[in-house]
């Protein structure tokens, strides 16, 4: 059985695999996070949220 804990293992699912939209629980893209926040600026959180609602899920 091969090892599974191997150094390279643990800094890929500790680091690569979790950041951003890297990570599993991920609902918006890197770039999809960075233009609502731009939004944020001159726009309502209800308008952002109603762009984004179908892909998230609570």
């Amino acid at each position: 059985m091969p090892e599974v804990f191997t150094e390279e293992n643990k800094k890929y699912y500790s680091l690569e695999n979790s950041i951003g939209s890297n990570g599993s629980s991920a609902q918006l893209t890197d770039e999809e996070v960075m233009t609502a926040r731009t939004r944020y600026i001159n726009e309502s959180a209800k308008n952002i949220y109603e762009d984004y609602k179908d892909k998230m899920k609570f």
